[in-house]
C-alpha cells in the first residue's frame, strides 16, 4: 500500500512539473471518454434497446425496389399508396425518406 502511495505522489509531481504534457493528457482522456460515451449512448438507443412503438420488432419488414439492371429504385408516393392499399400480409405500412 505504501508503494502505491509513493507511485501516486511521484506521478502527481511529474504531472505538476510538465503542465503542457498534463494538459494534453487530460484533454486526450476527456475526448476519448466523451467519444466513447457518445457512441455507446447512440448504439444503446438504436441497436440494444427495442423500438418503443413496435410490439414485436422481429416482424418488421423493409421493402425495397430494384430496376431491371439491378440498380436501387426508390418508392414514389403513388407506389407507396398502392402497396399500402393492396397489402394483405402487413398490419401496418409506413414510409420514410431514407437515402442509402
Amino acid at each position: 500500500m505504501e508503494s502505491l502511495l509513493q507511485d501516486v505522489r511521484f506521478a502527481l509531481r511529474a504531472l505538476r512539473n510538465n503542465p503542457g504534457f498534463t494538459l494534453v493528457t487530460v484533454l486526450t482522456l476527456g475526448l476519448g471518454i466523451g467519444a466513447n460515451t457518445t457512441i455507446y449512448t447512440w448504439l444503446e438507443s438504436i441497436v440494444l434497446r427495442p423500438l418503443p412503438l413496435v410490439p414485436d420488432p422481429d416482424q418488421l419488414v423493409l421493402v425495397k425496389t430494384r430496376g431491371p439492371s439491378g440498380a436501387k429504385w426508390s418508392f414514389s408516393a403513388p407506389d407507396f399508396r398502392d402497396v399500402a392499399a393492396e397489402a394483405r400480409s402487413f398490419s401496418t405500412v409506413a414510409a420514410t425518406n431514407m437515402v442509402q
